[in-house]
């Protein structure tokens, strides 16, 4: 980039090519997070209410009730863009008996359907952020090559401000210096005293995340030990027919022929049923203290005395706290967005951010010098460098986020496929009553881990636009 003409002076397209165009940005995110809190609630209501009709055994709803279940479930399902939902008619209470509606009432299914939404919201935030952390190193890296052209330019010319004011602001320096007033080299400061405290709230929130998203979601070495003892009775299985089926008198095998084959065939076989003989009883062990845990109302419920669930709960509190004191470092200060914060709350459900609008707008640009420019962009470009180690487990977490996903989506259909057993089912009932509860908190975390992790790292990237801007606004009018 050729920064300065012949006679020393700063070639203003050369300039103009630093501020380059507007970034790209991600804007359906908050759409998404919101239309998967939507559905998660959901997905926790319904399967209470699936628990409540199963528990009433098929006697939920009558001619007194069946009004409000269907306002409930179009209340509960009225902004998920659902084709249809499980509500009942007039005509089936008045005419069906109470058994055939309530059997009919299919809420497992439609479970089914919300839980598969919410996966494919899981996977579509986890892809969309994925694609704004790589845009985000791009971004960075542009901005960090345009501070450093900047202060390449600013070290090799002799020249200094010669028009200090300018009565009209440009559109970057506005957005990212959202004071009332004009717009000084001390206003400019402040944004970046404000950065260093949005970089550490990034700093505290990715501290402990990436720990605290790898906590395993359920315990599911029992469901994965059954149904691998029952893999392999299944494929002994195969081997003796498949064995059975190489006894023929002259057929070559692997264990020769005629006689000798059938003889080797017959030993393999008893050695495989043994196997599968000790393996089924191991099964049958297992399903026995499975009916016993099950079949008994006090313990199911010591099954779901989850005390590592209560920990974790705890953990997620104290994390939440930290984060919160991180956010007070910027209360009351104005950041690029047309946004001060108010208040950071910890709630039963995490952090909530209260933000007051911010109307403020500089009216004129006060100019920069070369020595303050210098300090200016020498600030920024430390604070790039803290952003990029606050932000090195970004990726990580949301990795770990999907991997326990896809632990308990695996382990529910592991259990639908384990056998057709009903103690199974009435352990999947538990296990689901622990998914419900863990949900929420998940979901509360991954959407707001990643919506203050892309704000504010684009609150970073938007005062940087500003700097070089305010400094090529500053350069212009050197002489």
């Amino acid at each position: 980039m050729k920064l300065f003409s012949n006679e020393n002076t700063i070639a203003t397209e050369s300039l103009d090519k630093l501020i380059g165009s507007k970034e790209e940005t991600i804007d359906t995110l908050d759409k998404d997070f919101a239309s998967l809190e939507n559905h998660v609630n959901a997905y926790v209501s319904v399967g209470i209410v699936h628990e409540a009709v199963a528990e009433e055994s098929f006697n939920f709803l009558d001619k007194k009730n069946y009004v409000l279940f269907n306002e409930y479930i179009k209340t509960i399902t009225k902004d998920l863009g659902l084709k249809s939902v499980p509500v009942v008619s007039t005509e089936a209470i008045n005419e069906l008996p109470g058994l055939v509606v309530n059997h009919d009432l299919a809420l497992e299914g439609f479970l089914g359907s919300l839980w598969d939404k919410v996966k494919t919201l899981f996977k579509k935030i986890y892809e969309s952020v994925k694609a704004f952390f790589t845009k985000h190193f791009t971004r960075m890296g542009r901005l960090k090559k345009k501070l450093e052209n900047l202060k390449e330019v600013l070290k090799e010319t002799d020249k200094d401000i010669k028009q200090l004011n300018l009565d009209k602001v440009p559109g970057p320096i506005s957005k990212a210096f959202p004071f009332e007033g004009e717009i000084t080299e001390d206003t400019v400061k402040t944004s970046l005293d404000i950065v260093k405290g949005v970089i550490n709230v990034l700093s505290v929130t990715n501290k402990d995340a990436v720990a605290l998203a790898g906590k395993d979601v359920l315990d599911r070495d029992f469901v994965a030990k059954v149904k691998a003892l029952k893999d392999q009775v299944s494929a002994n299985k195969d081997k003796i027919d498949e064995n059975n089926s190489n006894k023929t008198g002259g057929l070559k095998s692997l264990y020769g022929e005629g006689k000798a084959n059938n003889k080797q065939i017959k030993e393999d076989n008893k050695t495989l049923s043994q196997i599968n003989k000790e393996k089924s009883s191991e099964i049958a062990s297992k399903e026995g203290e499975l009916k016993s845990t099950v079949s008994s109302k006090e313990n199911i419920e010591a099954m779901l005395e989850d005390k590592s669930f209560e920990v974790a709960k705890r953990e997620m509190s104290a994390y939440y706290t930290e984060v919160a004191k991180a956010f007070k470092a910027i209360e009351g200060k104005p950041i690029p967005g047309g946004k001060m914060l108010k208040e950071a709350k910890i709630t039963e459900d995490g952090i909530e951010l209260d933000f007051d609008e911010n109307k403020d707008e500089p009216n004129s640009v006060s100019l920069g010098s070369k020595d303050r420019l210098t300090s200016l962009v020498d600030t920024m470009l430390s604070s790039l460098d803290e952003l990029e180690k606050a932000t090195n487990g970004y990726s990580k977490v949301n990795d770990a986020i999907m991997k326990n996903m896809d632990t308990v989506d695996s382990l529910m259909k592991d259990l639908d496929k384990v056998t057709d057993n009903p103690n199974y089912q009435a352990y999947k009932s538990v296990l689901e009553k622990k998914v419900r509860e863990r949900l929420k908190y998940m979901q509360k975390f991954f959407t707001e881990y990643n919506k203050i992790s892309k704000n504010l790292i684009e609150v970073v990237a938007s005062v940087g636009d500003g700097v070089v801007a305010y400094g090529v606004s500053s350069l212009k009018h050197f002489g």
